[in-house]
Parts: C-alpha cells; structure tokens; sequence
C-alpha cells in the first residue's frame, strides 16, 4: 500500500464503533497477512492460522508496533473512546524524536491507527 492509502486507512480505523473483520483483514494484509478465509489467513512467515484481529484485541494492535517505538495508550475518563501515542526516542534521550497518535471508539482501534501512520512513515521513507 501506499502512503496515502495507509493514511486512509489509518482515519477508516479510527473512524470505526467497534471490531470490524473485514478493516482486521485490510490492516492485517498492511502487515503481510494474505489469503483471508473466514477466520483463517496466512502469516507473513506463510503459516495458515487464526487471524488475530486488531480492531478487537489490543494485544494484536499492539503487535504491530514497530521495534524500538514506545507506547502510551490512555482512555478517557467516560471509558468511551482511547487515545494512543506511538514515540519515537533517539538513542537515550528522553525527548521523543517522533510522535504518532491514534484516537479511536476503542484504545486497540487508537493504537491500530497509530500503528498504520507509523507503517505509512516507514513507507514513505522507503
């Protein structure tokens, strides 16, 4: 995908009430997922498998976090909606060098937001 759909789809996640199984298979194919059969799909390391669901399970959204970002997910007092930072540190220095945010219904929705622009960056790097 491109940057720009990636940021598309990054604002459809967040745009979202709760789960959806079919923006779970779209972000999951962002990530190298393929082959979407009902609950089953193929992982990037080509394994046929359950497909686990970011826009449902915070520890799935949280997988998708590239290595070395740090992450600060905060609900909101009304426990309706989730905000979710993604920084960035270079070397020890506590000042993030990057933040990307996310907020969404849900904070696993939030943080498969953030973690979209983040593969959007990436690819725009590329």
């Amino acid at each position: 995908m491109t940057q720009d759909e990636l940021l598309k789809l990054a604002e459809r996640v967040e745009a979202l009430d709760g789960p959806d199984r079919t923006t779970a298979e779209q972000v999951m194919s962002c990530f190298g997922w393929t082959n979407f059969s009902g609950p089953f799909a193929t992982d990037p390391a080509g394994n046929r498998k359950f497909m686990p669901d970011p826009t449902a399970s915070l520890d799935t959204a949280m997988s998708l976090v590239p290595e070395g970002w740090s992450v600060n997910i905060i609900r909101t007092a009304d426990s309706r909606f989730g905000n979710a930072n993604l920084y960035w540190f270079r070397d020890d220095n506590r000042i993030p060098a990057k933040k990307l945010h996310g907020s969404a219904a849900t904070p696993a929705l939030a943080l498969c937001a953030a973690a979209l622009r983040t593969k959007a960056q990436e690819t725009d790097s590329e």
